[in-house]
This record gives C-alpha cells, sequence and structure tokens, in this order.
C-alpha cells in the first residue's frame, strides 16, 4: 500500500507538536541532549524568560511548538524523497486538500494548548496548609507571570486567596503542574495526594463561579485526614 506525502507529512508535523508537550507533562530535563535530540525548537526556552501578558506568552510558547511540528514536518518531506517510488505516490488534489485541513487542524490545536495548556508551577508559603482559591479572567486583577517563557506561576500569598485577570486553564491533571513550598529562594516539591499516604501534598478540587461569575480552581495543602476534616466541615 501507497501512502501519501502529505499524509506522511502531517503525520510527522503532528509527532512534533505531540513530543514537546509529552516532555513538559512528564517534567523532562530541558537541558537534557536527549530533549534537545527530539526537540530541537526548545532551545528557546533554555534563556529564562519573564512575559509581561498572557497573550505574549500564549504567541510564544505557540511558535516554540509550531518550529518543532516543522522541522519534523521539512525531515519527513526530504525522507520520503529519498524511498523507493512504489511506497509515496504523487500529490493530487486529494493530497494536498489532506495537508491544508491537517496544518489547519494543528495550527488550531496549538493555539488552544499555547492559551490552556501550559506548564504550571504552584508555589506555597514556607509550611502553608488548608485551602488554596484562585479566581480567573477577572479583569479587574493582574495576569500570571511566566518564566522559561512557557512555566506559568501562580504564587499563592498567605492568605491562601488569589485573583487573576488570566483564563482559567484546562485541568492541572491534563497538562505539566509541579507544587512546591518556597522560602527565601530555597523550595521543597509537594506532590499530588495518595488519600492512604500521610505526607503534607496536594489534593486538586475543581472550582465553581462565585460573585460576579468568575471561574475558581481550588486546590488543598495538607495531609490526607487534614483534607477530609476540611472537606466534612466545609459540606456542612
Amino acid at each position: 500500500m501507497r501512502i501519501s506525502r502529505s499524509v506522511i507529512s502531517l503525520a510527522a508535523s503532528a509527532l512534533g507538536a505531540l513530543i514537546p508537550l509529552a516532555l513538559l507533562k512528564v517534567e523532562a530535563n530541558l537541558e537534557s541532549p536527549v530533549v534537545m535530540l527530539v526537540w530541537p525548537s526548545s532551545v528557546a526556552v533554555r534563556v529564562p524568560h519573564i512575559w509581561p501578558s498572557e497573550r505574549e506568552t500564549a504567541v510564544f510558547f505557540a511558535i516554540v511548538i509550531l518550529l518543532n511540528a516543522i522541522l519534523y514536518s521539512s525531515v519527513a518531506f526530504l525522507a520520503t524523497r529519498r524511498l523507493a517510488r512504489p511506497v509515496t505516490t504523487k500529490e493530487g488534489r486529494g493530497g494536498r486538500a489532506i495537508l491544508l485541513l491537517g496544518w489547519s487542524s494543528l495550527f488550531a490545536v496549538i493555539a488552544t494548548v499555547a492559551v490552556l495548556g501550559r506548564p504550571i508551577f504552584y508555589k506555597f508559603p514556607s509550611d502553608y496548609r488548608g485551602w488554596v482559591v484562585v479566581e480567573y479572567a477577572n479583569p479587574s486583577c493582574p495576569p500570571l507571570t511566566s518564566i522559561r517563557g512557557i512555566n506559568q506561576v501562580v504564587e499563592v500569598p498567605p492568605s491562601g486567596r488569589l485573583c487573576t485577570s488570566s483564563p482559567k486553564p484546562i485541568p492541572d491533571a491534563w497538562r505539566g503542574a509541579m507544587y512546591a513550598y518556597v522560602s527565601a529562594g530555597a523550595w521543597k516539591r509537594l506532590f499530588p495526594c495518595d488519600l492512604a499516604g500521610t505526607d503534607v501534598c496536594v489534593v486538586r478540587i475543581s472550582g465553581f463561579p462565585r460573585e460576579g461569575g468568575y471561574p475558581q480552581r481550588a486546590i488543598f495543602v495538607g495531609t490526607p485526614s487534614e483534607f477530609r476534616t476540611a472537606r466534612s466541615e466545609t459540606a456542612r
């Protein structure tokens, strides 16, 4: 069975966009030579960046992912030109239509991920325990900052309540999320709770609109037993 070059190129470009997202999800070391090999455009995020707005951060992140997709597509296209003729077919109208539709869809996915699916880093005050509530999309509040050009930072104040004009992102379970106690430049990492454990951890809770209709996201920082107590008290 012969395969259209357009299909091969499109599949390679999709892989080029998926690999960076997967690496960010598993929190791979961006300084690793292996990461550089499979994600060449990551060179752009090796130098720390702090962007002043969500829009600029999203554009930068989208460009980095898109460049990797283009690199993969270009390599696949050049490789297929060297394959024996029985392997690939000449491009017709159908192939060009598939390529146009595929790239349009890929652009849309990359743009959506750039806005909603960037990795996120929650910074808690040292030894903080209790509920943390983040209110999103409130125009009267400042946007969240970003580091390395891609990581969105949620710096939680001692009150545990934070308000931002940034849009509510997709759930943390679908993107890279890191949690840590931060004090005087040092930090201690926390992890999502295994409710059977006893260590301090993080429980992710879906939020709900409050007065003004702004969406919220809530998480709890503490031991599983403290979470069960706080949840029962909240339910009363």
